[in-house]
Formats: C-alpha cells, structure tokens, sequence
C-alpha cells in the first residue's frame, strides 16, 4: 500500500517530506532518539515477529526485515530521483518475490533458510 500511495501526488509529496525530515533528524541526537529510531522500529518490529512467528529465527526474522525496509525505502528514493518508472516498478516487484522466496526459506523445516547474523 505504501507504494502504491507513494506513487500519488500527495504520496509524494509526503514521501519527500518523510525523507527530508528523516535526514535532518539523523544530525539530531534527540531527533535520533525521538523520530529515527520509532520510524524505523514501527516497520521492523513487526515485520520481525511475523517472520519469526511464521518460523525464522529471531535474527534470521530481524535480518529479513532490515532487508525489506531497505529495499522498500531505498526504491522509493529512487522513485522520487528519477520519477516513477516501469525500471524502478519492476524493481519492486522483483523486491518483493525475492523476499517472498526468502521469508519461505526462513521459515521452512525441510531447508536451513536464513542463517542467523549471530551465527
């Protein structure tokens, strides 16, 4: 849903405005503390528990959605520099298959999946 908002114009208008300000909050340590680790941690923290629910290890789960918020946040960026593109579309739907593949992985019994970072 993100995506597909960020591809309005007010989505994207509001998707800069989330990057300038997360940019500015990073030469801030109280906007450090305030704004870019809740803005972070409201995407992760559930993405990891429900990787981990699904049956990944915890830093497997963690490790999967710090990818994904990556990915997602990064090709935004790229939407907004370059304008959004078939490339930059195609990019995403790559994204999201690739995780698909590997949250399955992780959270399979037959298959090792993702090693834990802390391994």
């Amino acid at each position: 849903m993100a995506w597909a908002e960020a591809h309005t114009p007010d989505g994207r208008r509001r998707t800069a405005m989330f990057f300038e300000i997360y940019t500015a909050a990073t030469r801030d340590p109280e906007l450090q503390q305030t704004f870019l680790v809740p803005v972070v941690t409201e995407w992760l923290d559930p993405m990891a528990t429900a990787i981990e629910a699904a049956g990944a290890s915890p830093g497997a789960a963690r490790s999967v959605a710090s990818r994904i918020l990556a990915a997602h946040r990064g090709l935004l960026l790229e939407g907004l520099a370059l304008g959004w593109n078939d490339a930059t579309d195609a990019a995403h739907r790559d994204a999201v298959r690739a995780v698909r593949t590997e949250i399955s992985r992780a959270t399979s019994s037959d298959e090792e999946g993702v090693r834990d970072p802390a391994e």
